[in-house]
């Protein structure tokens, strides 16, 4: 917010500052973003400030139900947007002055995208020009971070998936993507060129690519975890749909060798990647996996819709895990009314989880048995 206040008081819209001193940390996306609204109310204000990122958790919410219908059919699709609304991260940082939620919208949309490009070749620039767009916003929002995770992406399914073929397209298969990573370099790259040009080339690429980027992943200066860590923390972030993700993935799996296999393997591989690439990074917060929620709501939602239309015993097999889910909600819920209504039991957060915990250890056993069964 600050920053933007800045742009708006000096007029200088390319290099950001903060306190009248240079901001280069994070790219502009969001502080133009806020800057603008602010032109058009006057001011910036606390409530304005929030707008893009409440703005883009919802379009990542449209994209992934956009997606899941394309791909998936109606109900599929409906289900994983409703997940990916209700997921514990997705509305808690839809309210944050972060870039975290205009970075997770753009580099997800660009990977779903991308894929349709790649598994549709006569409308492949219909979707490969918007997808690598994308691609180029999110690195206006975070960095070169964005062409990491579409790497992470699609990089194993287009390897894989020309390794089963047992053969390589031509030049004129990949020239949508080819004019699609030169378009997504060319939207931030005016960008970097005029705030490198005037803060100073070396000390930019310094600060802005490899202190924020190449050191956070190797020796983190701040959020440094262990690299099972984002185990840890993804039942809570990804509450309450998380405790179906294990039975989704078997679903998945088990369905690597039917006709939608491809779709399957698309989702196992974006997830098992990225997943890896983040636990590998040393600087871990739970904001940072907000890119795969879609990924992650798509395969929940194809199982439960599976499941659905097999009205015979599978609906055995998706009762217990639902039902487990629901009951933390409704415990959550319970317990955050509690403290809105008497504040003062707040203080005793403490016992809070401690019973979270002892009703969260027997389920997650519980789910492990039954996936592995």
């Amino acid at each position: 917010t600050l920053v933007s206040r800045e742009m708006m008081e000096s007029g200088d819209y390319v290099v950001p500052r903060r306190n009248g001193m240079v901001y280069v940390k994070k790219p502009p996306l969001l502080f133009w973003s806020v800057a603008l609204l602010g032109k058009l109310n006057g001011e910036v204000t606390e409530g304005l400030a929030r707008i893009p990122s409440a703005v883009a958790a919802t379009g990542m919410v449209m994209a992934t139900f956009a997606f899941g219908v394309s791909q998936l059919g109606v109900r599929a699709g409906l289900l994983a947007g409703l997940m990916v609304m209700t997921a514990f991260k997705t509305w808690w940082n839809a309210r944050y002055v972060q870039t975290d939620m205009l970075f997770a919208s753009f580099s997800s949309a660009s990977v779903l995208l991308i894929y349709l490009a790649y598994v549709n070749p006569r409308k492949a620039w219909n979707y490969a020009v918007p997808g690598f767009v994308c691609v180029g916003i999110a690195f206006l929002a975070k960095g070169p971070l964005a062409c990491v995770l579409v790497f992470w992406g699609l990089g194993p399914l287009m390897v894989f998936r020309q390794w089963q073929l047992k053969e390589f397209p031509g030049f004129r298969r990949w020239l949508p993507f080819l004019v699609g990573v030169a378009i997504c370099l060319a939207i931030p790259a005016p960008w970097y060129y005029l705030t490198g040009k005037e803060v100073g080339g070396a000390e930019f690429a310094q600060k802005n690519f490899i202190y924020e980027n190449v050191t956070r992943f190797f020796e983190a200066y701040n959020h440094k975890n262990p690299f099972y860590h984002y185990l840890v923390l993804l039942p809570g972030e990804f509450f309450p749909w998380f405790f179906l993700l294990p039975f989704a993935l078997r679903f998945v799996w088990r369905r690597r060798k039917s006709e939608s296999s491809l779709l399957g393997w698309f989702f196992l591989l974006w997830l098992v990647f990225s997943f890896l690439f983040f636990s590998a990074s040393q600087s871990k917060q739970g904001k940072y996996l907000l890119p795969l929620y879609p990924a992650m709501c798509l395969v929940i939602g194809w199982w439960v819709d599976s499941v659905m239309e097999d009205r015979g015993g599978g609906t055995r097999e998706i009762g217990w895990p639902v039902g487990f889910s629901l009951s933390l909600l409704l415990l959550v819920s319970i317990a955050v009314l509690a403290i809105i209504l008497r504040p003062e039991l707040a203080g005793k957060a403490a016992a809070y989880e401690r019973f979270f915990k002892l009703f969260l250890v027997p389920g997650i056993l519980g789910m492990a048995g039954s996936v592995v069964g």
